[in-house]
């Protein structure tokens, strides 16, 4: 990125996680110019480290699962032989 005072490219000096916005992920750049030393804060939105969120409805469902061990591993082999015969069928 170059400076917008001088034109002379600029160094990132610091990155910070920013804890202001609403969602998670956003992270607060310090810039600071190699010719002026003018200094830039830049707000960036970095999704590999933004917190997964889940809708309401979903966590509704994920509590109302079961926990016996035997249903869980009945319906991850069920899953598994669908994905199986649908590459099968390809």
């Amino acid at each position: 990125m170059r400076c917008v005072a001088c034109g002379t490219e600029m160094l990132l000096v610091k990155v910070a996680p920013d804890n202001t916005m609403i969602s998670s992920g956003y992270e607060r750049y310090t810039l600071q110019c190699l010719g002026c030393y003018e200094i830039e804060e830049h707000l960036v939105f970095n999704g590999a480290k933004a917190a997964p969120t889940l809708s309401p409805s979903i966590v509704g469902r994920l509590e109302g699962l079961g926990t016996d061990e035997s249903l869980q591993d009945a319906s991850v082999n069920a899953a598994l032989s669908q994905t199986a015969e649908r590459f099968r069928t390809r």
